[in-house]
């Protein structure tokens, strides 16, 4: 089932509001060409049930949402790199596997703190504003602290470039 975004959601109550406002208006039109006010507010009032329970359904789907968003899988991070084969920069002893026993793709291969292990991201998808996609397939030194993620960079020059950057987005997306 696809999930349905924020912004999807908002627009829907949007253009539910401007047709709750067109059906009032119309309505409003309609009993002052007509007499018929008893059915036409029968109706309106049939119309602004459905209406109600489009609304009923839409709020529902927003809690769910953000509901879905709040179980720690959106966190401000900090930003550093890696670049295993120089043995450099938070580099271990294998630079050829990963903690899930992957090779690491440059631009690509992500390796989390236990902070963010404990949350469940190993082996998930991540979205890091301003940088991209990458997939947490490494683990960081346990003596490193708070929530961070390492991007394995494709060159020890590369790796230094990004340096460290603090209070990142970062969100994972399966």
């Amino acid at each position: 089932m696809r999930k349905i975004t924020l912004l999807e959601i908002i627009t829907g109550i949007i253009l539910l509001t401007i047709i709750i406002f067109l059906i009032i208006e119309n309505v409003k039109r309609t009993n002052e060409n007509t007499n018929k006010s008893i059915t036409s507010l029968t109706e309106l009032q049939n119309k602004l049930q459905n209406i109600n329970q489009e609304l009923s359904q839409i709020r529902q789907q927003i809690e769910k949402a953000n509901e879905h968003f709040s179980k720690t899988n959106h966190q401000k991070v900090t930003i550093t790199a890696y670049h295993p084969p120089s043995k450099g920069i938070n580099s271990d002893k294998t630079p050829n596997r990963t903690a899930t026993m992957k090779r690491p793709i440059a631009g690509y291969t992500l390796a989390i703190s236990d902070e963010l292990f404990e949350m469940g991201w190993l082996g998930k998808r991540i979205y890091i504003d301003g940088w991209g996609v990458g997939k947490a397939t490494d683990r960081m030194k346990s003596t490193v602290q708070g929530k961070r993620i390492d991007i394995c960079a494709p060159t020890l020059k590369a790796a230094k470039k990004i340096g460290i950057r603090a209070n990142i987005l970062a969100v994972v997306l399966n």
